[in-house]
């Protein structure tokens, strides 16, 4: 009945009581998780209300959960960056910036450092505005955890459980909303870790192996200097010592030699940290 009343709104040109059918409609798709409905009313809506701020914020608000339209990273964020300079002082819109900057890189989408650093100032000034609202603080403690510091993360997770109304029909699932945050924030952060840690590891390895080889590669050297001492002494007038004294003397330059490389390929640094 509600999907036809605001198809029938549509029609008679009541755009106000049609817009409010269409995000209370968008609401109860996004709580029931009905994707395909909320792609077709996105897909309607833009072709009614694709002027109007709120129905800009509602889709770039879920677009995580469907994007009909097919926008890419770069316009969703440009739209964003539009409405945060026609509204400096609306919160909802400083916010809708940094969810999707967070969201973003919490897909391991590639996000430019500016658009981090944006994202950071606009949730601050979010909350500066209007401090009550649980949201915003998730939107920072997730950006704070993906910045590595969970410390700071768990901050705002916790003042942003502290702001929910206990008795609101809505606490449960907010409660829930926040903690499914917090939970995804720490598995990206060990993640992370472990990622580092193993990557560390890689490197310890092919600095170990690259110096076996070279040392393996050394005594061959050093092998066939001994080799042909053996072979130019039964044909040379140099007696044994004299020939040793010279093979010595190559030996010594082959370490100079390999010491200057290291130093200039750095893998003397790699093998202190190893």
């Amino acid at each position: 009945d509600v999907e036809k009343f605001f198809i029938d709104e549509g029609k008679s040109g009541n755009s106000r009581l049609g817009f409010a059918v269409f995000y209370l409609l968008s609401v109860i798709y996004r709580r029931t998780c009905d994707r395909q409905k909320l792609q077709s009313l996105i897909t309607l809506g833009a072709t009614r209300f694709e002027d109007d701020i709120e129905f800009k914020l509602i889709y770039l608000s879920c677009y995580e959960f469907c994007n009909p339209l097919g926008k890419s990273h770069a316009e969703l964020l440009e739209d964003a960056s539009v409405l945060c300079s026609q509204f400096p002082d609306r919160p909802s819109c400083l916010n809708v910036y940094a969810h999707i900057v967070a969201t973003l890189l919490e897909d391991d989408v590639e996000v430019d450092a500016a658009d981090f650093d944006m994202a950071f100032r606009l949730i601050d000034r979010a909350i500066g505005l209007d401090s009550s609202y649980s949201k915003y603080r998730v939107t920072r403690a997730r950006l704070t955890a993906l910045k590595g510091d969970m410390k700071k993360a768990y901050i705002d997770f916790d003042k942003a459980v502290s702001l929910l109304h206990t008795t609101s029909l809505e606490y449960p699932k907010h409660l829930a909303d926040i903690e499914a945050a917090r939970l995804r924030a720490d598995f990206l952060s060990s993640n992370n870790r472990i990622t580092d840690r193993a990557s560390k590891e890689i490197d310890n390895v092919k600095a170990s192996v690259s110096s076996n080889v070279e040392i393996v590669g050394l005594f061959s050297a050093v092998l066939s200097v001994v080799f042909t001492i053996s072979s130019i002494t039964a044909h040379s007038e140099l007696n044994f010592f004299e020939l040793a004294f010279l093979a010595c003397s190559m030996f010594g330059l082959l370490i100079t030699v390999f010491a200057v490389f290291s130093l200039i390929s750095g893998r003397d640094d790699k093998m202190c940290r190893r």
